[in-house]
């Protein structure tokens, strides 16, 4: 056996033995108090990180637009439940066996339905490719909505608690490890043609029209699997968990993390994902310093951005000139909204509270102009997480270009 087996035998092997412990330790200590609403933090990251590396399989690697994916979440969710507890409830299979049967029944339905909605939408490209996609994701939840059989708008109950998190964190691996080798192959660069250009990619020969529906079939089993496992944890699906803003908060994740890096999306999905469910912890905040800081951090993101696009600085002083602007707005924002919450005029309005967790849509909004104002190509843009990459991002080290992926 050569060294490059030797490795990557070694390598499969620690990481399998990863996940087992780290999913041991969080499903046998983190089950009360502060460790409970943690354990369901590390699960909805990576159920998110799944989906935001199987959308950036679509959108980021072969440059479709596809806003439709809490569909694919959905069917795989549902078709997976059903099975498990009207269909199979009687098999005498363990569990993990039974869960890992409609997994796989969960991704197949999933990867249907995206071959079914890639290959008549391969006419259409960007903004259309976009609307047929969203319109897609509403005409399923809708249907299910409407089914009795799937519960209704009641939802589903009765689904087995089949779920652990080392089989999550066992699925974050293999989609990331399916989408870095799929680009690594020459099937991987017919994607990566398709992406840059696909008129040139069909001139030399690329079938481009069925390497754009297995883009969809692969991404879209992704996210049905991570459906499948998503609602044997929950042990309840209800077709509100998969609304439009779903498709949106995924979509945010890949342009945040870097369109076309699989790191990109995975760090910027744990991060969004930690965020928005730590702000369920965090007290009401009064209106007026809510509203000046998101007014002085828009000023303060525009002027940065036309400030360092003219003046050019290193990445290092305009990594410090966005960080200087966000804290000024901060503080700033919080001594206005006070002095304004003081005129009677303004009182009502101004000491009105928010809670933090009913304005996430809007701070992942903000998130994503402030990352698109600071760096339009995201977070790593398309390279891959690495010490060298986070060098070239802060401008030091070597300025090597940016690979393709």
């Amino acid at each position: 056996m050569g060294r490059y087996w030797t490795v990557r035998i070694l390598s499969i092997v620690t990481v399998l033995v990863l996940v087992w412990v780290i999913g041991n330790y969080v499903d046998t200590y983190m089950l009360k108090g502060a460790g409970a609403s943690w354990r369901r933090v590390i699960y909805l990251c990576s159920f998110y990180g799944i989906l935001a590396v199987s959308l950036n399989l679509i959108n980021g690697i072969t440059g479709q637009f596809s806003i439709g994916h809490a569909a694919f979440y959905q069917i795989g969710a549902y078709s997976a439940a059903y099975m498990s507890s009207r269909v199979l409830t009687e098999s005498g299979l363990p569990g993990p066996l039974l869960l890992l049967l409609v997994t796989v029944i969960g991704a197949l339905f999933a990867g249907c339905a995206g071959w079914a909605v890639g290959l008549p939408s391969l006419r259409l490209k960007g903004d259309y490719l976009a609307i047929a996609t969203l319109g897609f994701g509403e005409i399923v939840r809708i249907i299910v909505l409407n089914q009795k059989w799937l519960g209704g708008s009641y939802g589903m109950t009765g689904i087995p608690g089949l779920t652990h998190l080392s089989y999550v964190l066992l699925l974050v691996v293999i989609t990331v490890a399916v989408s870095r080798n799929l680009c690594k192959t020459g099937h991987g660069l017919a994607f990566l043609a398709i992406r840059e250009d696909e008129v040139a990619a069909d001139a030399m020969g690329v079938n481009t029209t069925r390497f754009k529906v297995w883009a969809f079939v692969i991404g879209a089993a992704l996210a049905g699997a991570a459906g499948s496992l998503y609602g044997h944890y929950e042990e309840f699906l209800s077709p509100d968990s998969f609304k439009m803003d779903v498709s949106f908060i995924v979509l945010t994740m890949v342009v945040v993390g870097g369109s076309g890096s699989i790191t990109g999306s995975l760090i910027a999905a744990v991060t969004l994902i930690a965020l928005q469910e730590r702000l369920a912890y965090i007290s009401p905040i009064p209106a007026g310093p809510l509203y000046a800081v998101g007014v002085l951090m828009l000023l303060g993101a525009m002027v940065t951005s036309g400030t360092c696009r003219r003046l050019r600085p290193s990445r290092l002083v305009a990594g410090a000139a966005w960080l200087g602007t966000i804290v000024a707005a901060l503080f700033l924002g919080v001594a206005i909204g006070n002095l304004l919450a003081d005129v009677p005029a303004l009182a009502p309005a101004m000491t009105k509270t928010y809670r933090p967790s009913d304005l996430r849509m809007v701070l992942f909004a903000l998130s994503l102009i402030i990352i698109m104002l600071a760096r339009p190509q995201g977070l790593l843009g398309r390279s891959e997480f690495s010490l060298d990459a986070l060098g070239r991002m802060l401008g030091v080290g070597r300025r090597a270009a940016e690979a393709p992926v």
